[in-house]
């Protein structure tokens, strides 16, 4: 029966080892933290011909001007009286309570 249990205490006792050692080797980190770095910055002659480009380019394709008809609608309704909520509002019940219609 002595000879069972110590053999039997063997085992067991080389199996703990055996996983202490996984242990340790699988405790290093998984994951590693990269600090970023800063972007180098462009030479000044790589910038001026960017800002040359994007000025060309600004010029060709001209600024987006939001449409005549849309301008002149919201220029035109401004708060003119008290705010009254009602079923259906129209624009200038909609500025009178504080809203901004949508204009399609």
């Amino acid at each position: 029966m002595r000879p069972t249990v110590l053999i039997f205490g063997l085992v067991l006792a080389s199996s703990a080892l055996a996983q202490q050692n996984e242990a340790q080797k699988s405790a290093q980190p998984a994951y590693t933290v990269v600090e970023p770095k800063k972007p180098a910055k462009a030479k000044a002659a790589v910038r001026k011909r960017a800002a040359r480009h994007n000025a060309q380019v600004g010029k060709a394709q001209g600024a987006p001007q939001p449409a005549p008809a849309v301008m002149a609608r919201a220029e035109a309704t401004k708060p003119n009286g008290p705010c009254v909520i009602k079923p259906v509002m129209s624009d200038q019940d909609l500025v009178n309570c504080g809203a901004t219609p949508h204009y399609r």
